[in-house]
């Protein structure tokens, strides 16, 4: 059953699962390993099915500038239809995104003026961000998991303003 959104709303995703095998010259240039690859479509289902086809409005990309993160942001979209992904506006890429701080990710909310945003960034931020500001306690985000979150009011967000609506992992959706 899908759930219902009417007030702004934040997707948080941590990026799909990326390769060690290559010797990159920086961590920044990783791509998605096959598991990657295979899960973002299914989470980009996941998502159009429980979010997307009830959500009216419009939401704002903010993406990591890696390459893992950008990869993932593709993979995604290939599985939400097509008359789902004008919901999105054109994505940000953001140096400033690699391992942000949960202060970093933070800031980015709220200058983006409590519009409907999806964020994609790394560990341990993306953890430390969910658990301050919604008052959660998880030990770790999984790659490619997605949190969707409502804004519990309007204007400058500070931790606490989050409330966590529904948390997906790819691992759920394969062995359900």
């Amino acid at each position: 059953m899908a759930l219902q959104y009417n007030e702004t709303n934040l997707i948080l995703i941590r990026h799909a699962k990326s390769s060690w095998k290559e010797p990159y010259d920086e961590d920044f240039n990783r791509v998605l390993n096959s598991r990657g690859l295979r899960d973002a479509p299914i989470m980009g289902g996941w998502l159009d099915e429980n979010f997307l086809k009830t959500f009216e409005g419009t939401i704002k990309p903010l993406i990591s500038s890696s390459q893992r993160t950008r990869m993932t942001w593709e993979k995604l979209s290939e599985g939400i239809r097509r008359s789902m992904l004008t919901k999105f506006q054109a994505p940000d890429f953001e140096d400033s995104l690699y391992h942000p701080t949960a202060e970093t990710i933070l800031r980015y909310i709220n200058d983006n003026r409590n519009k409907n945003t999806l964020i994609i960034v790394h560990n341990p931020g993306i953890t430390e961000f969910l658990n301050q500001f919604c008052n959660e306690n998880f030990l770790n985000f999984p790659t490619c998991a997605i949190a969707l979150i409502r804004f519990k009011k309007k204007g400058t967000l500070q931790y606490g303003d989050g409330e966590l609506l529904k948390f997906q992992t790819p691992k759920e959706l394969i062995n359900s």
